[in-house]
């Protein structure tokens, strides 16, 4: 979800948004037709199919539907298909093929609402297209790639065509000096073979249509042919990369496709009507869509607020009570306000208590993990960052760091010795209740035992960290309700062993000590101070048994014209803020992400551009991709397939280190709402919770009393019974 997304390095808590469970059946009566809220930066494309960004999502989730959603239980439920097929396995291909009878009344309109065609199975074979063509630059292509018979060797089919079509002189200079190739021909068949066709004929003869099992039965039955055995593709298709597009259009964009309102159409509950940068944005409910009975709220309203120029700590309860927006969570350090709506004047409200009956409290857990990163070759752009981007490095002191961020043990020391929970309290205003020192999250696979992944997880770190699993699990995930409070990765008598060990391997290499670690800072000087103070502050407590500081962490300032460049092309040490989020219900969905040629290792320096920066690869990512790939290889869901997964994660985390999670935005917080809670979509993976189809607003802030009997009533699972409730609200009836 960009699927990447970075957290924001701010000083303030980073407010939750208001629950977004669903609802469905039946209709809600609530006069409130708009809902208001706001944004803070703009969204970068509404090209569905190439952004993974959940700041683009938020939008365009609401303009497209695709084949299935998830209801408000998180549970999978057609959309535009008619209901959800069962895979059929045949062994002797190894493929399962699923086959979508289509819905016949859906239909693309432009953003004024005018028809422009059916939407049928056609529609999905255009997005696949598209997706799968390198000169798309999508950012989800491998969702196919991974899944769908044929795409990756059409994908890069389209990636050597676009780069070695034409013949270039300066290329072939080149590829002489690197591979030994006299002609453009050899070249071409060299890389041919190297992404495993036979030569560069095959190459050329590679098209979509005799490759990829992406296949329209007809205008209405779409079928897709998917590797292996494997149930859970169909948790990917709330995803929008399996989104339709109607091709005709796609091709009369060209490049301007999504790039704003106009550039697209829409088969979704919404259509984007007006557009004003950093100003505002509106969305009209779409008068065509197939199910507009269950679209409450008829116009959905973001105004644009420059954060820079606005009172972090107070920003959204002002918003709300200017009548701006339609609910905010409640900042502890916004005094008046905690004053206000939690403690009261006389200081006896509390967090799950709060004196205002119209504020409630509630849990959210968010599946974005976030982790600290490191880089792990800056070879190649050093000199440029230190030029042009602000970077504190000399050529020398680049070299000492290159080699010691290479060691393993320099790389666990870090690991237990820093106070990850400290950092996230300190700077983002988060509680132990957040902290997840696992990568993957619960609810995202299910063993054929029962068991969730995560309890195998926990079970391999306490196994080999010899402790409790109780311990393991009330520490590793969050929302632990015993002993979360205790830290069981935090250890500074392990810590000190692995800076001895690393002192001792990494001084035979002739790197001194401390070693200096540009951190990804904040483009606010105050707030990027604060990051160097924290870090500098714990960093300095991770010494060698004699007394040796290993780490001398320096905070590189981004500023607002050069931060999307650094975090682009890896202009630091160490990111300190990465999050990923699921998509699909699997925990390869987290695991893939930094195997060998993984989704996210660019971010890790993993560029590919050098033979030296392949072997890099592997060294480092090896092991865990080895002991990932033997997983795979295993019964799907099978107990023992989860036990080698946890394994793999156990190395990616604590044997490697190669990313250190330490928190994602679970927390309990203070609300106070007219969105209602529990209308509205959930789900972990895919974009289905961004949608508002079945979110309503009520014309009044959602009391203590009406969130306990949401609550109770999404609890008990029962989806009428939630909408009764939901109906209640609305109406009135608890404030009677």
């Amino acid at each position: 979800m960009k699927k990447r997304t970075r957290l924001l390095l701010t000083s303030c808590a980073v407010a939750a948004s208001a629950l977004a469970l669903t609802s469905c059946g039946g209709g809600s009566h609530s006069s409130v037709s708009t809902y208001k809220t706001y944004y803070t930066s703009e969204f970068e494309t509404l090209n569905y199919l190439v952004t993974q960004s959940a700041g683009d999502h938020e939008y365009t989730a609401n303009c497209v539907d695709g084949l299935l959603d998830t209801d408000r239980f998180g549970k999978l439920t057609p959309t535009l298909a008619t209901e959800i097929p069962t895979g059929q396995y045949d062994a002797t291909t190894d493929t399962t093929t699923f086959t979508f009878n289509l819905r016949t009344d859906s239909t693309w309109v432009d953003y004024e609402g005018n028809y422009v065609a059916n939407v049928t199975a056609n529609d999905w074979v255009s997005s696949a297209k598209y997706v799968l063509n390198y000169a798309n630059v999508s950012d989800t292509y491998y969702m196919l790639t991974m899944f769908i018979v044929g795409a990756e060797e059409y994908y890069y089919s389209t990636y050597l065509k676009a780069n070695l079509s034409t013949e270039d002189a300066t290329k072939l200079a080149t590829y002489k000096e690197k591979y030994g190739v006299e002609t453009w021909a050899e070249a071409q068949n060299y890389f041919a073979q190297g992404y495993g066709f036979e030569n560069w004929a095959a190459v050329e003869s590679t098209t979509f249509e005799n490759t990829v099992k992406v296949t329209a039965v007809n205008d209405y039955t779409l079928e897709y042919v998917v590797m292996g055995n494997t149930p859970y593709f169909i948790t990917a298709l709330s995803y929008c990369p399996y989104y339709p597009v109607y091709g005709p259009f796609v091709e009369q964009q060209g490049s301007d496709f999504g790039m704003d309102k106009e550039n697209i159409l829409y088969n979704g509950a919404y259509r984007m009507v007006q557009h004003v940068t950093q100003n505002e944005i509106i969305m009209e409910a779409n008068d065509t869509y197939w199910d507009k009975e269950h679209v409450f709220i008829k116009t959905i309203r973001w105004t644009y607020v420059n954060y820079a120029n606005v009172d972090a700590d107070t920003l959204t309860r002002t918003l709300y009570e200017n009548k701006q927006i339609d609910g905010f969570v409640v900042n502890k350090d916004d005094t008046a306000g905690w004053e206000k709506y939690v403690a009261g004047s006389d200081g006896t409200g509390t967090l799950t208590a709060p004196v205002s009956e119209n504020a409630f409290t509630a849990t959210s857990t968010s599946p974005y993990v976030y982790h600290m990163i490191w880089n792990f070759d800056r070879r190649d752009t050093i000199a440029t960052d230190i030029s042009n981007y602000g970077s504190n490095h000399t050529a020398e002191s680049y070299a000492n760091t290159f080699k010691a961020i290479l060691n393993a043990n320099f790389r666990l020391a870090f690991v237990h010795g820093f106070d990850f929970t400290y950092f996230a309290n300190e700077y983002y205003g988060y509680y132990y209740e957040s902290a997840h020192r696992a990568y993957t999250p619960s609810g995202l696979g299910t063993a054929e035992t029962g068991k969730d992944y995560t309890a195998y997880f926990a079970a391999e770190y306490a196994s080999k960290q010899n402790i409790s699993t109780e311990a393991a699990e009330n520490y590793l995930y969050p929302n632990a309700e015993a002993s979360a409070e205790t830290d069981v990765v935090l250890n500074k008598t392990l810590a000190t062993q692995y800076a001895d060990a690393a002192y001792t391997e990494l001084s035979a290499e002739g790197v001194t000590f401390p070693v200096k670690v540009e951190i990804y800072g904040s483009t606010n000087p105050v707030n990027n101070a604060q990051i160097e103070q924290i870090f500098s502050s714990l960093g300095g407590n991770i010494k060698t048994s004699a007394g040796v500081q290993l780490f001398d962490f320096v905070a590189v300032q981004p500023t607002s014209q050069t931060s999307s460049a650094m975090s682009k092309y890896g202009c630091y040490d160490l990111y300190p803020t990465m999050g990923w989020g699921p998509d699909y219900a699997y925990p390869t969905t987290y695991l893939n992400t930094y195997k060998v040629g993984g989704d996210m290792i660019s971010y890790s320096g993993f560029t590919g551009y050098s033979e030296a920066n392949d072997a890099l690869q592997e060294q480092i990512l090896g092991p865990f991709t080895e002991k990932l790939n033997a997983a795979l290889a295993m019964t799907t869901n099978s107990d023992a397939q989860y036990k080698a997964f946890a394994e793999a994660e156990y190395e990616l985390l604590f044997n490697s280190a190669v990313i250190i999670p330490y928190f994602n935005i679970s927390s309990t917080n203070v609300r106070v709402t007219k969105l209602v809670p529990y209308s509205s979509f959930r789900g972990t993976a895919g974009i289905s919770s961004y949608k508002m189809k079945y979110a309503t607003v009520a014309d009044h802030p959602i009391t203590q009393a009406e969130f306990q009997a949401l609550r109770d009533a999404f609890r008990a699972g029962d989806a009428d019974a939630l909408q009764s409730v939901i109906n209640d609200v609305v109406s009135g009836k608890y404030l009677k």
